[in-house]
């Protein structure tokens, strides 16, 4: 199975005798059995033939919809099974702040091992391991969420700082910028963290929690903050690292970067195509989960992280919610 990506735009998508059909014109770009097919990723400016959406919701295939610049707009679900059990223990978790606090903390200790992860193996022996050791302590001995998000944001504002040094001379990247990408690093990590936060919701809501309750991130209107919360761990060692390699192997090339007037920076087709195969790539690469000990390509373990986080919700004693963590 495989992600379908419609990125071009001005492309059009339809249904033809049990295929999606990817034309720009009058030219047939691309034709896929639909059975191939278990996501579509679509910029906005793409045109979804209304029976080519209903075909893919019929077989359980999920939409999300990209902005112009890259982030995530929304999703367009299939219809699935009730899952009122699992979204009733999930509220009745929500009202123990001891269980939300242990799990936001296991987010956060997780992303912070990762980001440390990530930077030994960049630095070697100009690798700081003391002053990180105290990060990861820290995050651990936080005893309140504020403090515990004080602990994140510190270690991330490190991290960047840190990664900046590893990059090439030319790729000028001093702080991590979000909405908009300020410069062609954070306009790649960006879209990487898009097509996680994609897969991630997809994953949450497969399973029937709600992606709108988080633990770690704030809550706001529009605002998937559980699937923010999953994220954390896997943003270093998966979406970072990407960016990285793809960058320490020439896969992106700064002059197909963007800039607008207003400062924004934005991947040209050529850098989204190249980070989309790499992205696709990854996910056929095996990670081992703690909770199963079980090796199984990075697509599957979205899904199982996941479940398992549903499991611990229903039953944080006897299910300890377990990060995944990178060597």
């Amino acid at each position: 199975m495989a992600t379908l990506y419609l990125l071009q735009a001005g492309a059009r998508l339809q249904c033809e005798q049990g295929q999606l059909v990817v034309t720009e014109g009058d030219v047939v770009r691309m034709r896929v059995p639909i059975e191939q097919v278990d996501h579509l990723v679509a910029h906005v400016r793409c045109q979804l033939n209304p029976g080519a959406i209903a075909t893919c919701l019929r077989e359980g295939i999920a939409i999300a919809l990209l902005e112009s610049n890259g982030q995530l707009l929304g999703r367009i679900e299939p219809r699935t099974g009730g899952h009122t059990a699992l979204q009733r223990a999930q509220w009745m978790f929500m009202m123990r702040d001891d269980a939300v606090f242990a799990l936001a903390k296991a987010f956060v200790v997780a992303k912070v091992r990762n980001q440390r992860a990530v930077l030994r193996r960049r630095l070697g022996d100009g690798f700081a391991n003391d002053a990180w050791q105290r990060r990861v302590d820290g995050a651990v001995r936080a005893d309140n969420l504020e403090s515990l998000r004080g602990y994140e944001g510190a270690a991330s504002a490190s991290y960047f700082r840190e990664l900046a040094n590893t990059l090439p001379s030319e790729w000028a990247f001093e702080r991590r910028t979000m909405h908009p990408a300020l410069d062609a690093m954070s306009a790649s990590l960006n879209f990487v963290y898009t097509l996680l936060r994609t897969r991630l919701n997809g994953a949450i809501a497969a399973v029937g929690l709600n992606p709108y309750l988080g633990v770690l991130h704030a809550d706001r209107d529009g605002h998937a903050a559980l699937t923010s919360d999953l994220m954390e761990e896997w943003r270093p060692a998966v979406a970072d690292r990407l960016v990285l390699d793809a960058i320490d192997c020439h896969a992106l090339r700064l002059d197909d970067f963007e800039t607008a007037d207003d400062g924004s920076v934005r991947l040209g087709q050529t850098n989204l195509r190249h980070l989309i195969s790499l992205w696709e790539q990854r996910l056929e690469r095996n990670v081992t989960l703690p909770a199963l000990n079980q090796s199984l390509p990075l697509r599957v373990a979205f899904l199982q992280q996941a479940l398992h986080l549903g499991r611990h919700m229903k039953d944080a004693t006897n299910e300890v919610y377990k990060p995944w963590r990178v060597h």
